[in-house]
């Protein structure tokens, strides 16, 4: 029975630290990208740093490097599961939602994964049918900025 025992822990371990698959799909993109992956141990705040030395086991950051720039790598809990987060920059959305789908597929290890795109900065170019007065700027810079007062608009203009 202790030798039934060590198996199904070495087994547990063996699973845990796999790598995962690399990515089918290779390509970056201009995304920001954060990476949820949920696995099915259970969370332990004791465990915190043994978790987070196991990420380099599973090649995450290694395979990243062909979808996307690796930063931000987090350990939280999820519903009662240890939960690895990070970011990609420079990805392809649809390429890193492809590539959590297949990790997440991979093993038992992983309970569920999510790839949220989002965080670009958007520029917009307001145009307002008003006369530029050049004497008048820092007013008029006044005036644009009460308009978009309640927003989360942020506006630059030049002096």
């Amino acid at each position: 029975m202790e030798r039934l025992l060590l198996a199904f822990v070495l087994i547990g371990t063996t699973l845990a630290c796999s790598p995962v698959p690399e990515p089918k799909v290779k390509g970056k993109g201009h995304d920001i990208v954060y990476v949820t992956l949920v696995t099915n141990q259970t969370y332990n705040p004791a465990g915190i740093s043994t978790f987070m030395s196991d990420f380099s086991e599973t090649k995450i950051q290694q395979y990243s490097a062909s979808v996307g720039n690796f930063s931000d790598l987090n350990c939280t809990n999820m519903d009662g599961y240890f939960t690895w987060t990070f970011k990609l920059t420079d990805a392809n959305c649809s390429i890193v939602e492809a590539w959590v789908k297949q990790i997440v597929a991979s093993s038992s290890f992983y309970k569920n994964g999510y790839a949220t795109c989002g965080g670009d900065t958007a520029y917009v170019t307001l145009v307002i049918n008003e006369m530029y007065n050049i004497y008048d700027n820092i007013s008029a810079t006044s005036w644009i900025l009460g308009v978009f007062n309640e927003s989360k608009v942020s506006i630059e203009v030049p002096l």
